[in-house]
């Protein structure tokens, strides 16, 4: 399956920048996978706001964080994330 790099970004940004008026955090389980370079560009994109944990890492699980709104995005090493809306 090829997905374009705009429907990447459009869903990661989704999760990511969606705002904080939300009473509890909320799952949101993604329907494409995606890689460690992908999750990397995109917490980057979100400047001093975003922190990465394991995207240049070889193995295991990676994830951004954006410390705005607390909002992330967590992937299995296999590139199966979950959003968490805070």
């Amino acid at each position: 399956m090829v997905v374009s790099k705009r429907s990447v970004l459009s869903a990661i940004l989704i999760v990511m920048m969606s705002g904080t008026a939300m009473a509890a955090a909320k799952q949101v389980k993604m329907k494409n996978k995606y890689s460690r370079d992908q999750i990397h560009s995109y917490c980057e994109a979100l400047g001093e706001n975003g922190l990465a944990g394991n995207t240049k890492g070889k193995s295991g699980s990676y994830d951004c964080i954006n410390l705005d709104n607390g909002n992330s995005v967590s992937c299995d090493a296999k590139g199966n994330c979950v959003g968490r809306l805070n």
